[in-house]
């Protein structure tokens, strides 16, 4: 009988070691005649470009409330059911403009809802709750109370922001995880990543190492197994029991560490944060399962060893979903390593890799560039981590090179969760910065699921990879891949104005041909029988072009059970495999492989998985999306940190905006970009253009004199000059400025003061009658200022104004068409 080999893997990561903005107090009623005391808001503390509109019911169509869509245009929506009484129709006036599900992935059929205690409740009819998308705007109450008025409507009112001053949570060790937020901001930026969201109760994050102490006030403090538990469920694979708690010694600890960095209960003021850990005891983030595969005793006596065989069960039924077996893991956790390449082991990871799960794994701590697993099995199998320190800089333990994808915190206050109620301790090594990546695996499938996106699991890999911050410098490096990761930028990356998208396309040419060679193909679950084959291998490419996205566009490629054809591993598993060999702003190139086969017998079998022109090529696209034309009204400030804002459009940017001084803006436009009255650089602002549309790349460009227009024109013409040349307004003046003249509804009178000044500002209509006071004789600083003057119900005509101030009196006429 063949003897049976017990491999023992060792442990890598064993432990080394206000402003609130003030307004003027209005009088408001509910429709019950009580006052509401509130507060009008200045600009910030509402989203200038977006309403909330409650419909009536059957004025939007079942169709789209039913359907998956969360925006449409207005007049697409429409009920054929709602006949309006009048011509001022809400969809008239807004019809062009677009409707956003608040509640995404509610539906008028649901009805009704059994509440957790058991008891059937009605629902509040939120399916007609929409966000209404309106172009940036000055006056959002005056447009809210007019589109109450509206037939369709019950009401609408701001999109609020709601100030969360980026505060930190209230766990009593926060401070001591400076791996998620340090003065130096050497961090991950957890404070950022949070203001998304802290995790889902969906996402499932399998802990494959040597149990997990439950009872740590942050880890359950007890309850395991059962619904709202933090540790939700596992096994004990070294008992062969269901009760996955660890509860050897003390000093060989390492699961519960790792557990409590992925998703300890997060805000209930005490202990640490896990990173995907909830909101509270009431909203517990990702749940946590227990793989429990050792401790095992190593040669040298110590406990800190696990099992091949028992890591592969773990992996596998850790991976699948069916009613009688796994635990359907979104995520596995893998802080443990060697270097020796196990077949079975690569396999199991397969079965997770077909099960779309987001393999995480540490990359070991012998400061060497030895091929090490898990880690540095297939590249889009595994994600593989290295360490930072506290200072940003490469751990100098830390393994490297063979693909290593990203680093994260490993080394420096690490606090997590320890054996015991309540334990906290610190934790370093790669094996404390896995689970920083798991964890912000999770924090990403939270986020796609409350935004009811599906995602790859080479799209949750390459967002990390995207948004992680180059800390070396130089780009991808063998000591920190793509570099630290960075949790806020990820999940900002998922949100506007990004967009993340999933294309699919057929058909490519042979660019790349090897001899017939043998090799080993094994059946992943269909396909050629595992076996050796005689194969041809063909290198098969297409080039796509990118959607229009402002700056850079990141494109990758997503293989299992999305790309047919197969990678050029050898042996090979005959799953799908696409990559991205080159890309520019524009167009990529996707690469995948075909093979002609032969059995052992030189019978041929065809070509597989396909022919070349058959093969499909799936990819994601992640950018922010080009507009055709952009209007700036509004006035643009410094940037916290001194950064560039950038404007971009494919064709035109018209500007009627103040550029304060010290700011840095740069209108980047394809055709022309229109400066209108209004518009104004100040002194000690950098101000610049770039006619290349939505490219990198810098162009000169010029003035041009326009008499018979309203405006200042910047095009691309003969002789540029640079911005330097323009004769743009840098100084204080006592010049008035109206615009839009004629206008639709609103005008705005825009005036300079070169000293504080008393202002008063009146309007007249065309019988010299006083019909408004838009400033009565108030004190104003020095600078610019403007007002706003009009409503729907103003008559067409002709209308004037006069403005007093210390220095100057003017008038003029406005037409209202």
């Amino acid at each position: 009988m063949q003897k049976k080999i017990l491999i023992l893997i060792t442990f890598l990561l064993w432990g080394l070691s206000d402003l609130s903005a003030q307004g003027n107090a209005e009088k408001k009623t509910n429709e019950y005649g009580h006052e509401i005391k509130m507060n009008t808001p200045n600009k910030l503390d509402m989203i200038d470009n977006e309403i909330i509109v409650k419909f009536k019911e059957r004025v939007l169509s079942n169709d789209f409330l039913e359907s998956k869509d969360i925006k449409r245009n207005v007049l697409s929506v429409k009920s054929s059911n709602f006949k309006t009484k009048t011509s001022n129709s809400f969809f008239a006036k807004y019809g062009s403009n677009r409707l956003r599900k608040i509640v995404k992935k509610y539906k008028p059929s649901y009805g009704s809802s059994i509440a957790r205690m058991g008891r059937k409740v009605n629902t509040f009819d939120f399916h007609n709750l929409m966000i209404l998308e309106v172009g940036k705007q000055e006056n959002i109450l005056e447009i809210c109370d007019r589109i109450s008025e509206y037939e369709e409507v019950e009401y609408a009112e701001p999109n609020y922001l709601i100030k969360i001053n980026d505060n930190p949570p209230n766990d009593t060790d926060y401070g001591n995880q400076e791996g998620f937020e340090q003065a130096s901001d050497a961090d991950i930026d957890a404070n950022r990543a949070w203001d998304f969201t802290t995790g889902n109760y969906r996402v499932k994050v399998g802990v494959i190492d040597n149990g997990i102490d439950y009872h740590n006030i942050d880890l359950g403090n007890g309850a395991f197994g059962v619904d709202g538990a933090k540790v939700r469920g596992g096994w004990d694979y070294i008992n062969n029991d269901a009760d996955p708690d660890y509860t050897e010694a003390v000093a060989n600890s390492h699961g519960t560490e790792v557990a409590g960095l992925i998703a300890g209960i997060r805000n209930n003021n005490v202990g640490i944060s896990g990173l995907a850990g909830g909101d509270g005891n009431t909203e517990l983030g990702a749940q946590l399962f227990a793989l429990k595969v050792g401790p095992v005793e190593c040669n040298d006596g110590t406990l800190r060893c696990l099992s091949t065989d028992r890591i592969i069960d773990a992996i596998i039924e850790g991976s699948m979903d069916t009613p009688n077996f796994g635990y359907g893991c979104h995520i596995l956790n893998n802080s443990y390593g060697s270097y020796n390449y196990n077949q079975s082991m690569r396999d199991a990871i397969r079965v997770a890799v077909q099960n779309n799960v987001v393999f995480v794994a540490s990359k070991g701590n012998d400061n060497v560039g030895d091929r090490h697993y898990p880690s540095d099995y297939d590249g889009s199998w595994v994600i593989s981590v290295g360490a930072t320190n506290l200072l940003d800089n490469r751990a100098g333990f830390s393994n490297t090179g063979n693909g290593i994808d990203v680093a994260a915190p490993g080394s420096g206050n690490v606090f997590t969760t320890g054996v015991g109620t309540n334990t906290f301790e610190n934790f370093n090594g790669t094996s404390a910065s896995s689970p920083h990546v798991a964890g912000l695996s999770a924090l990403i499938l939270a986020e796609a699921i409350e935004q009811g996106i599906s995602l790859h699991h080479e799209d949750v890999e390459n967002l990390i990879k995207v948004s992680s911050e180059d800390v070396n410098g130089g780009g991808y490096d063998d000591d920190l891949g793509h570099g630290r990761i960075n949790a806020g930028r990820a999940l900002e990356m998922m949100n506007e104005p990004w967009e993340i998208t999933h294309h699919t396309t057929t058909g490519g040419t042979i660019v790349n041909s090897t001899d017939w060679y043998n090799t080993i193909l094994y059946n992943s679950g269909g396909g050629l029988a595992s076996a050796y084959y005689i194969v041809r291998r063909h290198e098969v490419q297409t080039t796509v072009n990118l959607p229009f996205f402002t700056n850079e566009v990141f494109v990758w490629g997503r293989g299992t059970n999305a790309t047919t054809g197969w990678s050029a591993a050898s042996p090979n598993y005959q799953l799908g495999f696409c990559d991205v060999p080159t890309h520019t702003n524009t167009t990529a190139t996707l690469r995948t492989f075909v093979y002609e086969v032969t059995n052992i017998l030189g019978q041929n079998l065809g070509w597989h998985p396909t022919t070349p022109d058959n093969s499909v090529f799936a990819y994601t696209t992640l950018g922010t999306p080009c507009p055709n034309t952009r209007n700036i009204s509004q006035e643009i400030s410094p940037g916290t940190q001194n950064d560039q804002v950038v404007f971009s459009a494919g064709n035109e940017i018209t500007a009627s905006n103040l550029i304060a001084s010290g700011s840095d803006v740069l209108y980047r436009v394809g055709n022309q970009i229109r400066l209108l009255p209004g518009f104004h650089a100040e002194n000690g602002s950098e101000f610049q253009t770039s006619l290349d549309g939505c490219t990198q790349t810098q162009m000169n460009a010029r003035v041009a004199s326009n008499s018979s227009s309203d405006y200042t024109r910047i095009a691309n013409l003969n002789n540029p000059k640079t911005l330097s040349e323009f004769d743009v307004d840098n100084d204080l003046n006592t010049g008035v400025q109206i615009y839009p003249n004629p206008f639709d509804n609103f005008i705005t009178i825009a005036y300079s003061l070169s000293k504080d000044s008393n202002v008063e500002i009146k309007v007249f209509d065309n019988q010299g009658r006083e019909i408004a006071t838009l400033v009565d004789n108030n004190l104003k600083a020095q600078g610019r200022h403007h007002v706003n003057f009009g409503n729907t119900s103003l008559q067409t005509g002709i209308f004037y104004y006069t403005i007093k101030t210390n220095e100057y009196v003017k008038s003029g006429k406005f037409i209202k068409k």
